[in-house]
């Protein structure tokens, strides 16, 4: 008898903490979550905006940029599971370090291959080599900050203006 009645409380209280995971209705409510999780000081008054999705499946990758035009940029990953239509629960959050190569690019190792974040204006073309290969992925103008998520992990990948030479 106590044993049932001690089950019975445990899978109570475990249905009770999995009902209280925060699920966050679009990419702008996500944003009190950046602040608490993202390593910047005065991160509640930074300026925060959504930068852009990838993703792979119900598991989503959704980055973030503090920072405006007068000061650098902080770029900000997120990695949530899609609960519905625009609604999001946080699994994790990520550390970024910035491309030596390149200013305002950002990649991340994530899931079974790399997602990019291009904030630079100059960069109009990220050439990727796989195993499949060398192609080319092009930015259109007017489309920064660019995200994307390339299924596998590049030999290399080069940034490239719009005249095709690398940018450093």
């Amino acid at each position: 008898m106590h044993r049932n009645v001690f089950i019975l409380l445990t899978l109570i209280m475990i249905l009770s903490l999995v009902g209280c995971t925060k699920i966050y209705n679009g990419t702008e409510a996500l944003i009190d979550k950046v602040r608490e999780e993202i390593p910047i000081a005065n991160a509640d008054d930074a300026e925060i905006k959504y930068a852009g999705m990838c993703g792979d499946g119900d598991i989503v990758l959704i980055w973030y940029i503090s920072g405006n035009e007068y000061q650098g940029h902080t770029y900000f990953p997120i990695e949530c599971e899609v609960t519905g239509e625009a609604e999001y629960k946080f699994i994790r959050s990520f550390n970024i370090v910035m491309d030596e190569r390149c200013s305002d690019v950002c990649i991340l190792q994530w899931g079974r291959g790399y997602s990019f974040c291009i904030n630079n204006p100059k960069c109009k073309t990220i050439r990727i080599t796989d195993g499949t290969g060398t192609y080319d992925e092009v930015i259109e103008n007017d489309c920064y900050p660019y995200v994307f998520y390339t299924n596998g992990v590049p030999s290399e990948y080069v940034f490239l203006d719009s005249n095709g030479n690398e940018l450093y």
